[in-house]
C-alpha cells in the first residue's frame, strides 16, 4: 500500500535509526555544530528563539539547512533528529532562506502527544500535510516518554543504555505514524476529531478559563485558521462561543458560591473588574433574549 504523506526516500530514513544524526543536550551530539554565520543572525533575534511548555522532537526528511538550539548552530538535513527538552530554547519558525524541507515534529504533552508533518518552502508559514494523534496507552508513546524521564535522573550504571533506548523508542513511535500514512484518507478525520475533544474536554475541567484561541490552537497542534474551522465542523459552535459558555457557566458557579466577582474576574482571564460585570451582563441579556425566542417559537 501507498504511503499518503510519505514518499520512498522518506521511508527509507524513518527505516533506518542507525543512521540518523541525534542532536541532543542530554547527551554529547552525533554532529559538530556549525559556523553558519547567517543563521546565527537571525536567531539573534529574539522572536526566532523559544522553550516550549512540552518536550518536542524534530525528524527531518527532505531539504538541507540549520537549526539553532542551545545557543548553537547544527546542521539539519535527512536523517538529522532533534531531542529538545522542555527548558531547551531553540528556533520558532523557519529562516527565509530555509526551503523544499519536510519535517516531522512531535510533540509530548501529559497524557498523550501529537505529530505533525510539515512542509517548509521558501521561510514561509509551514504547510501542515498531516497530523496523527497519540495517547499514553500507546505502548511506543508510554515507552518514549518513560525513557526520556528516566534520562533525567542521574543513574551512571543505566545511563549509557539510555540513548539506544529513546531512540528504540522514537522508532516505534515513527511506526505508529507509518502506519497511519497507510491508511484509507477517508479515516484522517477522526483524528481531527479527537484533537478538538481533547482540547474542549481540557478547557471544560481547567479551574482556570483564561485561554486564548491562540492557545486552544497550539493545544489541539493546528494552525488558527486551520482549528476555528476543524472546531465549528465538530462541535457545530465557534470557539468563541465554546469558551463564553464555559466562563458563563464558570462564573455562575463561584458567584453562587459567594466568591467576590473581582475573584471571578481574574479565574476567567479579565484584567478589570468592571470588564467582566459588562461581559457579564451581555452573556445573561442575551441567554434570556434567547430563552425567550425559543418560548415564542420563533426558532
Amino acid at each position: 500500500m501507498r504511503s499518503v504523506f510519505f514518499d520512498a526516500p522518506n521511508l527509507n530514513i524513518l527505516a533506518a535509526p542507525w543512521h540518523w544524526k541525534i542532536v541532543s543536550s542530554l547527551f554529547p551530539p552525533d554532529v559538530a555544530p556549525s559556523n553558519d554565520r547567517a543563521h546565527q543572525k537571525w536567531m539573534a533575534h529574539g522572536q526566532n528563539q523559544h522553550t516550549n511548555a512540552h518536550d518536542e522532537i524534530l525528524i527531518a526528511l527532505q531539504g538541507c539547512g540549520h537549526y539553532g538550539t542551545q545557543g548553537k548552530v547544527y546542521p539539519c538535513q535527512p536523517g538529522s533528529v532533534f531531542f529538545f527538552n522542555r527548558t531547551d530554547r531553540h528556533d520558532t519558525g523557519y529562516p527565509p532562506s530555509a526551503k523544499g524541507m519536510i519535517h516531522i515534529w512531535i510533540h509530548l504533552l501529559e497524557g498523550s502527544a501529537y505529530a505533525l508533518v510539515e512542509k517548509i518552502d521558501k521561510g514561509a508559514k509551514p504547510q501542515i500535510l498531516c497530523r496523527v494523534d497519540l495517547f499514553e496507552e500507546n505502548v511506543a508513546l508510554s515507552m518514549l516518554t518513560q525513557t526520556w524521564r528516566n534520562m533525567r535522573t542521574p543513574n551512571e550504571p543505566l545511563s549509557k543504555f539510555y540513548r539506544s533506548q529513546l531512540v528504540a523508542a522514537l522508532y516505534m513511535v515513527v511506526v505508529e505514524l507509518v502506519e497511519h500514512s497507510l491508511a484509507d484518507p477517508s479515516t484522517h478525520d477522526s483524528f481531527g476529531k479527537r484533537a478538538i475533544r481533547h482540547v474542549t474536554d481540557h478547557v471544560a475541567a481547567n479551574k482556570e478559563l483564561n485561554f486564548s484561541i491562540d492557545d486552544l490552537a497550539l493545544m489541539a497542534g493546528y494552525s488558527k485558521y486551520h482549528f476555528v474551522r476543524l472546531f465549528k465542523k465538530h462541535t457545530g459552535q465557534t470557539v468563541h462561543h465554546f469558551l463564553n459558555g464555559c466562563r458563563l457557566a464558570r462564573a455562575t458557579d463561584m458567584l453562587a458560591g459567594g466568591h467576590r466577582r473581582k475573584e471571578v474576574a481574574a479565574v476567567l482571564g479579565f484584567k478589570h473588574e468592571s470588564s467582566f460585570s459588562r461581559w457579564h451582563k451581555m452573556c445573561l441579556d442575551a441567554a434570556r433574549k434567547s430563552a425567550r425566542k425559543k418560548e415564542i417559537g420563533l426558532y
